[in-house]
């Protein structure tokens, strides 16, 4: 039995949109950070913009995960039936879940929706707190660990593949925000002094 049909379309739909969201919404960033259009869109209402923006990033998200369900329900599925492997995946969107909305409540709507980009600083200083005394970017990784979760709970290949997908894509948009926010903050200081 083949554990991932290449054929199916949904596939590459998921891993596309998977690929997309970051893209888009650090393209979307850079163009507000370094012209303002965004934000001229909106009457030069920074706040309103901001908000705008975050309803276009939930609705792409909303996109991407209807396309890994269904990319995963189309998909072959491995025949393990444990309660151990149901406990784990579990666990794991337990705690993905945990980074994720803990990560929100620590920086808020406004930091975590791009809000520095369009100039609104919410935060005097980086969040230390939990969850960023475990990790950096947890609202990145306890998504990607929320997804392994529904694909170990799917048994599915196609879902670990999917989340390794996401991995790489996170990892790389990592590397673009830290630099982005180091040269926001840093310039954002420069004016303060």
């Amino acid at each position: 039995m083949d554990l991932i049909n290449l054929r199916n379309s949904t596939l590459y739909y998921a891993a596309g949109m998977m690929a997309l969201n970051p893209i888009a919404w650090n393209i979307l960033a850079q163009v507000e950070y370094r012209w303002h259009l965004v934000s001229t869109l909106f009457g030069n209402q920074k706040k309103v913009a901001c908000f705008a923006t975050a309803l276009l990033i939930l609705f792409l998200n909303a996109i991407r995960t209807t396309l890994f369900h269904q990319a995963i329900d189309e998909q072959p599925k491995l025949a393990h039936d444990s309660f151990f492997t149901d406990i784990l995946a579990y666990l794991l969107i337990g705690i993905g879940q945990m980074f994720v909305w803990t990560s929100f409540y620590r920086l808020g709507f406004f930091a975590t929706f791009l809000g520095d980009y369009f100039g609104i600083f919410t935060l005097s200083e980086p969040v230390t707190a939990f969850p960023y005394s475990v990790c950096g970017d947890p609202m990145y990784w306890g998504s990607s660990i929320s997804y392994l979760g529904y694909a170990v709970l799917e048994r599915s290949m196609t879902g670990l593949v999917l989340t390794v997908v996401i991995c790489i894509i996170y990892y790389l948009a990592i590397l673009v925000e830290s630099r982005m926010l180091y040269i926001i903050y840093s310039e954002k200081n420069k004016k303060g002094n």
